[in-house]
């Protein structure tokens, strides 16, 4: 009896220590494979943009998650003000996600920033910047449905500032939601929501 508990101790230990020598890069990738939406979390990881673009990513159980750090300033208003400027241009995650709703017969809808600040507050969206401030109805949300009209991903954007000792740091924050997330907001936002917030169909 002795004997069989320290081998059961024995292949824990040793599977701890295997685990433990895990990358995250690995943890993301076999995220990827295992994603209920695997195409779409391969158009995010590894990254397409190129390793000089400054954005991250993450990939989590029912979301990826792209960031970008792009300026320090030294007031708030002007962080606000550097942040609007940036994401007022072109958009390589907006694209990146659109194009793998074409490709696949999707269809893709642009909602006001009082959608997208909703869907920030969904059961399961992680803050992962806790007493930073942040501002998300500035930006507009993408909601992707299938042929039959079903509800399939959603991509939300913010901004985000944090303090330094150098400044006020300026990000952009894109989270790419699936899976359960999706199943959350067809749980919590209603119709009637989508309808006072809904811009145009963009694809």
């Amino acid at each position: 009896m002795v004997k069989g508990l320290r081998l059961a101790a024995a292949l824990v230990a040793v599977a701890v220590m295997s685990a433990g020598c895990v990358t995250l890069q690995e943890q993301y990738a076999g995220r990827v494979e295992k994603a209920s939406d695997r195409t779409l979390y391969a158009a995010f990881y590894p990254l397409p943009f190129g390793e000089k673009s400054g954005y991250d990513v993450a990939v989590y159980d029912d979301m990826v998650r792209i960031t970008k750090r792009f300026a320090t300033v030294d007031l708030m208003g002007e962080a606000e003000q550097r942040y609007l400027a940036e994401t007022s241009g072109s958009d390589p995650v907006l694209q990146s996600y659109l194009d793998v709703a074409v490709k696949r017969g999707g269809t893709v809808n642009a909602y006001k920033g009082i959608l997208n600040q909703q869907l920030f507050s969904i059961p399961g969206v992680t803050d992962f910047w806790g007493q930073a401030r942040k501002m998300s109805r500035e930006d507009t949300a993408y909601l992707e449905f299938d042929s039959a009209g079903k509800l399939r991903s959603a991509l939300i954007r913010r901004g985000a500032f944090t303090n330094g000792s150098l400044g006020i740091g300026v990000h952009a924050e894109s989270l790419v939601l699936s899976g359960g997330l999706v199943r959350s907001i067809e749980n919590r936002i209603s119709n009637r929501d989508l309808d006072n917030a809904f811009l145009r169909k963009v694809r």
